[in-house]
């Protein structure tokens, strides 16, 4: 299992159940299965930002999106987000506001978007004390597939 390998990451605000128990007699252990990613950077996709027209520093990017697959998990992941960004296409939306900067796009499939909204939300202490702080997003854009051998 994953703790007689040493390895067990854990993001930020998950969690996981870990169930530790003694092996039966004459039990048959299966193998455990090998998690795989394909990744694909999307970088190339992602329109410059506009100015939202807000009161305080906020920018809006429109992504491109090649054809999800129809199912399974697919990740939108950030190189890094000043300071919070809401991923939205209709009326669904999806919020980052921790690293790391993922976020299961899988609910969005069934609006088949071939784009998404991304407006991202600076530092309030930009607007409070008037100190320059970077808005906006940094890349690589990347979608993730993970997927079970």
């Amino acid at each position: 299992g994953i703790l007689s390998r040493g390895q067990l990451q854990l993001h930020a605000l998950s969690s996981m159940i870990i169930r530790i128990s003694t092996p039966v007699p004459g039990a048959v252990a299966l193998k455990d299965p090998v998690l795989t990613m394909d990744e694909i950077d999307i970088t190339h996709l992602l329109s410059a930002p506009e100015d939202a027209g807000l009161a305080f520093p906020a920018l809006v990017y429109t992504l491109s999106l090649p054809v999800l697959p129809a199912d399974g998990p697919v990740y939108l992941s950030f190189g890094n987000v000043h300071d919070m960004a809401v991923i939205s296409c209709d009326n669904m939306e999806k919020h980052l506001l921790l690293t790391p900067w993922e976020v299961d796009l899988s609910a969005f499939r069934c609006l088949n978007p071939k784009s998404l909204k991304i407006t991202v939300t600076g530092a309030r202490v930009t607007e409070m004390d008037g100190i320059p702080w970077p808005c906006g997003l940094e890349g690589p854009v990347r979608l993730r597939f993970p997927h079970r051998k």
